[in-house]
């Protein structure tokens, strides 16, 4: 007689129960998928002037089995809208857009900083859930004006610590660091040669209208220059400002040897720009120091190879620095 009778056979473990899983990316890309960062004028100096008002959140469903977004709201001056009406069923695999605005019309001051948190809600598989996304916005009464958010807490908003002046910085153009955070050189070359660097500008707080061009040139040949970024001249007094030819403003360059950057008129390399200005506003030693670069720290402090954040003043006019701001990815000191 066989020996199973009575025997216990064991089941192989349960299979685990399908379920939707809500998966969330920004297009603005920076700061992240679960942070934006917007801005806007109440008194535009004309209608043609563009501030970063609204970004878009895509939400994509990448479980394995449906799921239901219930509700989108937003706390402080923004709104979180769909042109779905909740609740809307995302099938596995499915994508949907959701717009985050800046809404204020008013503030405490004439330019601040406001801020809100943006939720949505979901299910699947009778399980609730609730997603988060950090929302900041600048909102200034006037289009310049000395109403523009300083270099220091522009830079904090996208998420990163650097330390940089918190205002107009007092050397007027002096060539010398401002923390341990500023990096001191006028050419640079790739951190991973075969990758390709990026460029991003992250605010331009300057003259309205007026675009700006970014070219690199070659070690000590100021005349030698290549355009590798143009900024749109509708968004020059915006955060996550356009290229000018409307698309997102981020470019990709590459370079074999090491280079110098040239930011309109003015050059990584202060022996090459016009320091009469800083002179005469007081900078004394070695001045033109009209473009820094500063190495970025994420929230925790440590610092992220081969990114730095570059910024730039034109020459005697305020030197808060905060003209136009970007990061620079897969680069480092020559």
């Amino acid at each position: 007689m066989c020996g199973l009778l009575g025997a216990t056979i064991a089941s192989g473990p349960a299979a685990a129960a399908a379920t939707g899983k809500l998966s969330i990316s920004n297009r603005d890309v920076l700061p992240g998928s679960r942070s934006v960062v917007l801005s806007a004028i109440q008194n535009k100096v004309e209608n043609a002037q563009r501030t970063h008002r609204t970004a878009t959140l895509v939400l994509r469903n990448t479980g394995n089995a449906s799921l239901k977004v219930t509700s989108l709201s937003a706390t402080g001056p923004f709104t979180l809208t769909s042109s779905r009406a909740r609740p809307f069923v995302l099938k596995k695999g499915e994508s949907t857009t959701v717009t985050a605005t800046f809404t204020a019309t008013t503030g405490t001051k004439d330019g601040q900083w406001l801020l809100g948190t943006g939720s949505i809600r979901w299910t699947s598989a009778g399980t609730a859930h609730r997603a988060t996304i950090k929302l900041s916005g600048w909102w200034q009464k006037y289009s310049e004006h000395n109403l523009e958010p300083s270099l220091a807490t522009l830079v904090h908003r996208f998420g990163y610590k650097s330390k940089m002046p918190a205002d107009a910085h007092t050397g007027k153009g002096r060539y010398k660091r401002f923390s341990k955070d500023e990096v001191l050189s006028s050419y640079w070359t790739r951190y991973t040669k075969s990758k390709r660097a990026r460029i991003t500008q992250l605010g331009a707080f300057h003259t309205y209208p007026s675009g700006v061009y970014v070219s690199k040139y070659s070690r000590g040949k100021k005349d030698k220059v290549f355009r590798i970024f143009s900024g749109h001249v509708n968004d020059s007094q915006s955060v996550l400002p356009r290229r000018a030819d409307g698309a997102r403003g981020t470019a990709t360059f590459t370079s074999k040897a090491a280079f110098g950057i040239k930011i309109d008129s003015e050059y990584s390399d202060h022996r090459f720009n016009n320091a009469a200005a800083d002179r005469a506003a007081g900078c004394v030693g070695t001045c033109g120091q009209h473009v820094r670069f500063f190495k970025v720290r994420n929230a925790n402090g440590n610092v992220k190879k081969g990114k730095y954040i570059m910024t730039m003043d034109f020459s005697g006019v305020n030197y808060d620095f905060n003209d136009n701001v970007f990061l620079l990815e897969n680069v480092k000191p020559a």
